[in-house]
């Protein structure tokens, strides 16, 4: 039952800085580690998170669902992914982010995505070229046997509407989502593999630089290789970060920028609401 639990916050894992070179991250700015929650009640999450809009870890709320702690259904075996959906038609991307020249978009059967993903995990991919990425989609509901693989946090019983969008991210290591912005409450669920986040609150996008209307909502910085001669502000930023975890799922409130690489092959869900 994840509505009863610890009050008690406590720093996130430590981000050793030689990792994050080695992934080709470069932390430029001011950042803070994000702290964590273990398994937070419905109140203690509403008032350290919800009504502050703190971004936070929450820890030991995910060991339930099927496809972390149940033997055969876990989604770390792809062997048992592919017989779910190995023959279902998903979008991907291609290329290195949405931002970038080359970036394109197909079609492609499930158990080659996973195919793959695997291979360039392995080789990896020179600049991102050729990297594919199934980004931002509803899977689960267009296969409903996986939705009953997860489950809907309490949490998000304390906003109102009824409104829940459950995307799947599924791709190779460093796999990256610009820094970018959302108008929904969100819960990054990690399945899969370790992710790198670096987030920044509202009241620092003077120092973001959004791109023009319509992708205000995205930033103009090139997060592996900022240019401060270009966007000097960059630098009076301040942040938070971390290295989010198998079982661990991240609050990010509505309108907090964030940034994504992924450190593995990873599998995420996302949780709007």
């Amino acid at each position: 039952e994840n509505t009863c639990g610890s009050s008690h916050i406590y720093c996130s894992h430590n981000i050793h800085k030689k990792e994050l070179q080695y992934q080709n991250i470069k932390a430029s700015g001011n950042a803070i580690s994000i702290g964590i929650l273990q398994r937070p009640s419905l109140e203690i999450f509403l008032q350290k998170c919800l009504l502050n809009k703190n971004p936070m870890i929450l820890s030991d709320c995910m060991n339930h669902w099927p496809c972390i702690g149940h033997e055969e259904r876990k989604w770390c075996d792809f062997d048992y992914l592919k017989k779910v959906c190995g023959n279902r038609i998903v979008p991907v991307e291609i290329g290195d982010n949405y931002m970038s020249d080359g970036w394109g978009q197909k079609l492609i059967y499930f158990r080659d995505v996973l195919s793959v993903m695997e291979s360039q995990t392995i080789k990896g991919c020179e600049n991102g070229e050729g990297r594919i990425y199934l980004a931002q989609h509803q899977l689960l509901e267009q296969i409903p046997q996986l939705l009953s693989d997860i489950c809907i946090p309490d949490y998000v019983s304390l906003v109102d509407g009824e409104t829940q969008i459950i995307n799947a991210w599924i791709g190779p290591n460093s796999t990256v989502s610009c820094l970018h912005h959302d108008p929904y409450h969100n819960f990054l669920c990690q399945i899969v593999g370790r992710k790198y986040i670096r987030l920044y609150n509202e009241s620092q996008s003077d120092y973001l630089y959004p791109h023009e209307k319509p992708m205000d909502n995205t930033s103009q910085i090139d997060m592996s290789n900022p240019d401060i001669k270009k966007f000097p502000l960059f630098s009076k930023s301040e942040a938070f970060e971390c290295i989010l975890n198998p079982g661990e799922m991240l609050y990010i409130p509505p309108k907090c920028w964030h940034y994504v690489q992924s450190l593995d092959l990873s599998i995420s869900v996302s949780i709007w609401f």
